[in-house]
């Protein structure tokens, strides 16, 4: 998967946020898929698929499920912002039973909390699953230098992954109060 689109998803779905919800469907399902084709170590084609049927499934799972779509959308954004965590966390030694038990309990609560608090929850995970893209784009793209952002090795660089990804998302949802202000 090329860093660059991952960066521009992360970008639009960490900016844009809630703004719009389908659009926020297709971005946070394209990351949903390839986060987990990179849990199984694919190649690029099969991420980047994976990626865009994910995102046209929960396209069209928004069309037709407008009712649960905060449900949905708090799930799916879980499923990125668990895949992230796992990734950082990770001492190398990845469990793939860990990582099916990890994911989806992020997931759930995702859920759980986006059907509570609906819009004010879906800025912070919007802007939290597109700091996750953005910054696994800029490890793919620049791997040598910013490799750790992506997928950290280390505590010292897992600290440095995570409070990078914590000032992004912060700035992020900073920027999307800003947008519902001006649109107030």
């Amino acid at each position: 998967m090329s860093g660059v689109v991952l960066i521009l998803i992360g970008l639009v779905l960490g900016f844009v946020g809630v703004r719009s919800l389908k659009l926020s469907m297709a971005l946070v399902g394209f990351a949903a898929g390839w986060f987990l084709a990179e849990v199984f170590d694919s190649s690029a084609t099969t991420d980047l698929l994976i990626g865009l049927a994910g995102a046209v499934t929960l396209f069209l799972l928004t069309l037709f499920a407008a009712r649960l779509i905060f449900w949905l959308l708090g799930a799916v954004t879980g499923v990125v912002v668990g895949a992230k965590l796992f990734f950082v966390v990770d001492q190398g030694d990845s469990s793939l039973v860990l990582a099916f038990v990890f994911i989806p309990a992020v997931a759930l609560a995702g859920a759980f909390l986006a059907e509570r608090m609906r819009h004010r929850f879906m800025r912070w995970a919007t802007a939290a699953a597109g700091a996750a893209l953005t910054l696994s784009g800029l490890g793919l793209v620049a791997p040598s230098s910013l490799g750790f952002l992506r997928d950290p090795n280390k505590p010292s660089t897992q600290t440095t992954s995570f409070l990078i990804w914590v000032a992004l998302g912060i700035f992020m949802v900073a920027v999307q109060k800003r947008q519902q202000t001006a649109d107030d």
